[in-house]
């Protein structure tokens, strides 16, 4: 009997890590997403309720229809699903459309027990994506640390240990607005052309934010970012160029440092605007934001900031009951 309605939270992501590209994401604690469904009698989806900080959209243009339809399809689901969402996360940059997206996927799993794997999960949920890339979902669907591949024609996930000794915060800027997003630049970065040294730099940077992630080494992630930020071909220099930050990140790290020496780093989330620091220490984040959020408060622009943590629980385990 399918179970006739189901509540869950879905967290906050941040992708791409520095230079990790499409490669790399990390779920939050904190900031989430609560959706609860209810089976109805009149087929497909509805969203009957969107409220909280940042109401997500209730008609057609929420990606949850886009995936849910498919669900219904493959698994001939006559019932409908009726959504009510309270959603605080503030768009761009915390992978916003990825928790609506595993937040259905997860609902119609559960609520008709059908037994979706992983993979399963990551193929419903990126849907929903630009380009289906899964930086967000697949983080929010495994929780932690996740390293994204592909070999052959198949997507593979790697869960990294827990970070120790890493503080990760956030930095909301309140006044600047996504312009384009992850779709936006990377249809700049098509028009970039790399030659075979630029190359072998973009793989360096992205072997040295790996290792550092897997060696809790904080000053090889340090150096990734950093180099990756000052870049003009990196995805963080195009972007910053298309304007979506409002400020500039290498005079934002210029501030952090004058403050908390090598004891932080701020890198993009996502396709931002929102901001991810790394820090040794809960009281050098704290620092951090204090120091980034003035570095905006100076130029003439608001924003604010807390301190986390990697919340390391599957999405199957965030249901509230």
């Amino acid at each position: 009997m399918p179970q006739e309605q189901a509540t869950i939270r879905t967290y906050a992501t941040s992708a791409n890590l520095g230079p990790l590209f499409d490669k790399a994401g990390a779920k939050l604690d904190e900031l989430y997403m609560s959706t609860h469904g209810r089976l109805t009698s009149t087929p497909g989806l509805s969203i009957a309720k969107s409220n909280g900080k940042y109401p997500v959209p209730a008609d057609a243009s929420n990606i949850a229809y886009k995936v849910t339809e498919r669900i219904f399809h493959d698994y001939k689901i006559r019932k409908g699903l009726q959504l009510s969402v309270t959603n605080n996360m503030k768009p761009g940059g915390l992978g916003t459309s990825g928790a609506s997206a595993v937040a259905a996927v997860e609902l119609l799993n559960r609520m008709h027990n059908l037994g979706l794997t992983t993979e399963q999960k990551v193929e419903y949920a990126s849907l929903g994506e630009p380009n289906q890339h899964l930086d967000n979902v697949v983080p929010c669907i495994i929780g932690g640390i996740v390293l994204i591949s592909r070999k052959g024609n198949k997507n593979a996930y790697e869960k990294l240990d827990s970070l120790q000794g890493i503080t990760p915060a956030i930095i909301l800027p309140y006044d600047s607005i996504k312009s384009g997003g992850t779709a936006h630049a990377r249809k700049a970065l098509e028009g970039l052309a790399f030659n075979e040294e630029e190359e072998k730099y973009k793989s360096n940077l992205r072997s040295l934010m790996v290792s550092g992630l897997r060696m809790g080494n904080f000053d090889e992630m340090l150096e990734a970012i950093k180099k990756d930020n000052s870049w003009e071909k990196s995805v963080t220099s195009v972007r910053n160029g298309l304007g979506i930050y409002g400020i500039d990140i290498n005079y934002l790290n210029g501030r952090l440092e004058a403050t908390v020496g090598k004891e932080a780093v701020l890198t993009p989330s996502g396709a931002g605007p929102a901001m991810l620091i790394l820090a040794k220490s809960r009281k050098a984040a704290e620092k951090a934001i204090k120091a980034v959020t003035a570095a905006y408060a100076s130029s003439g622009k608001k924003a604010g900031g807390f301190v986390t943590s990697f919340r390391d629980t599957a999405s199957e385990d965030d249901f509230v009951e």
